[in-house]
């Protein structure tokens, strides 16, 4: 179980906030494909990721 508010990770001496594996990759792919903002981008994924609503994590952003 895990502990509201424990300190699990730090980085650079501060706590870093939790993120899902949802969050993290939506925010990974946004950043690649800002780094690539004029190519047409095409994110394949397995139904997990599809079926959990990754596509629209993106989108808001």
């Amino acid at each position: 179980m895990i502990a509201e508010q424990k300190e699990t990770a730090k980085i650079k001496g501060q706590v870093a906030p939790f993120q899902s594996k949802l969050t993290q990759a939506a925010e990974l792919l946004i950043a690649v494909a800002g780094h690539f903002a004029s190519t047409p981008m095409l994110a394949v994924t397995d139904s997990w990721f599809g079926n959990q609503g990754y596509g629209s994590r993106c989108a808001k952003r």
